[in-house]
């Protein structure tokens, strides 16, 4: 028999919206001309257009579903804006009382994987085969009792606090810019029914420097990322803050972490990163072409002989 698992996202939107006129006369007599200037402060904000609750009719084998919804973004920054979430807890957690100690109440996110996860939901599947008969149904690489976040016709990723949902340079006019969300769990039949929840907050920030490099860690254990180009090094000890690098300069980028932690992947939006999975690695960016950089972390596993 099927169980519906209906799972509950409450998003809650807040932006950082600065905004403001200075007027600068000066003193003048009957004879002299008057010089007034205006400065006009970045602004931006958001609008959310639903919430992220879906349901789930779990199989043996685990059922995937999502939840979309968009953010419109305005900005009158010149740098453009960026979106960014954050949340208390990555687990969706069950809401009520559960009568058996053996049924799963907490559905933790994703794992950190290069290139993310895909899956299609069974009316998804079913729309391709009308579409073409001989289609292939592309392999679902969610593991079971998972949930993940993609943005706009990207892979699903883990869900961490401080991940940057979007990121643009340019002002958006009076139309404003749509960002796609989805909200992606595989669930079976080992999870107890009911409603689970997370709160995931989203924010906007007008951008003032256009090149700036945000880095991102995917989890606690990350303690830092440096750049380093000839004798000059810029440190990043928080998720989420920035560091402005030079156009066209490669940078030798290391991480470092907890005790028993090494590099899981770098992830870069933009600009050119060599390699995904040394540590240090090369980064650089131009005008054309830059972007921010994730990095994730592993347990260090030692071989030992049978």
């Amino acid at each position: 028999m099927n169980k519906t698992k209906r799972v509950i996202l409450k998003t809650t939107a807040s932006a950082a919206i600065i905004a403001g006129f200075v007027y600068c006369v000066n003193p003048v007599s009957a004879d002299q001309n008057i010089d007034v200037s205006a400065t006009l402060n970045p602004s931006a904000s958001i609008e959310l257009s639903a919430n992220g609750s879906f349901t789930v009719s779990p199989t043996g084998n685990g059922t995937f579903n999502h939840s979309d919804f968009n953010i419109k973004a305005y900005t009158n920054s010149l740098a453009g804006y960026t979106i960014i979430m954050t949340t208390d807890n990555t687990n969706l957690k069950h809401s009520g009382e559960v009568d058996s100690e053996d049924e799963i109440t907490s559905i933790p996110t994703l794992e950190a994987r290069e290139g993310g996860y895909n899956c299609l939901t069974y009316a998804e599947e079913a729309a391709l085969l009308k579409e073409d008969a001989d289609a292939i149904i592309p392999e679902c690489t969610f593991a079971s009792n998972r949930w993940g976040i993609a943005v706009n016709a990207g892979s699903y990723q883990p869900v961490f606090s401080g991940m940057i949902i979007n990121r643009t340079h340019a002002a958006t006019g009076s139309t404003g810019d749509i960002t796609t969300v989805k909200l992606g769990a595989k669930i079976d039949i080992l999870a107890a029914s009911g409603t689970y929840e997370a709160t995931l907050n989203f924010a906007i920030v007008a951008n003032v420097t256009e090149y700036a490099t945000k880095v991102n860690f995917t989890d606690s254990n990350i303690s830092s990322v440096t750049f380093t180009s000839g004798n000059e090094s810029k440190t990043v000890s928080e998720s989420g803050d920035s560091v402005d690098l030079d156009i066209d300069t490669e940078y030798t980028v290391t991480a470092t972490f907890a005790e028993g932690y090494e590099l899981g992947t770098w992830t870069a939006t933009g600009g050119t990163l060599a390699s995904s999975t040394t540590n240090p690695a090369t980064f650089s960016i131009s005008e054309n072409n830059y972007g921010d950089l994730v990095v994730s972390s592993q347990e260090i596993t030692v071989a030992t002989d049978n």
